[in-house]
């Protein structure tokens, strides 16, 4: 509940006002432009996050209840799925960001970090589609067990 307060608290106030304060300090049309696709894929990003949270909350109380082996648990995880599938888009959008920054600034590390995030992003997806595929199967031996029993 508190990763979902604080998620929503950045995502409203947080990135609009950082974008804002940065607009006051170098007005014109060409901060604009670069800022306003950034906030856009950080509240977006946010809201991939928000959802994830939900998502592993309602597992988690399915696991409370002993109900994870059912097919309700899948819609939550294939809704984790999503929201990471998204957030990587999102991410990969930052790309070019990554490298004006690294050009501009003289900081080579900027795509590194970029790049790292990237790889980051891709292997927790990969993880997350490997036990999605472990739910399911362990789903399917639930079930069988059920019916011998």
């Amino acid at each position: 509940m508190l990763a979902f307060a604080g998620f929503t608290l950045i995502q409203m106030v947080g990135v609009p006002g950082i974008a804002w304060n940065d607009l006051q300090h170098h007005p014109g049309w060409r901060e604009a432009v670069f800022i306003t696709p950034l906030v856009i894929i950080f509240i977006g990003g946010m809201a991939c996050l928000q959802v994830i949270t939900v998502c592993t909350w309602k597992l988690l109380t399915l696991v409370e209840v002993d109900e994870i082996f059912s097919g309700a648990s899948a819609r939550w995880v294939n809704g984790i799925v999503r929201a990471m599938y998204v957030g990587w888009a999102l991410l990969a959008c930052l790309g070019p960001y990554f490298y004006l920054v690294a050009e501009g600034d003289d900081a080579p590390g900027a795509l590194v970090i970029g790049l790292v995030l990237g790889l980051v992003a891709t292997a927790v997806l990969g993880l997350m589609l490997v036990l999605r595929e472990l739910l399911r199967r362990a789903t399917t031996l639930r079930a069988e067990m059920d019916e011998v029993i």
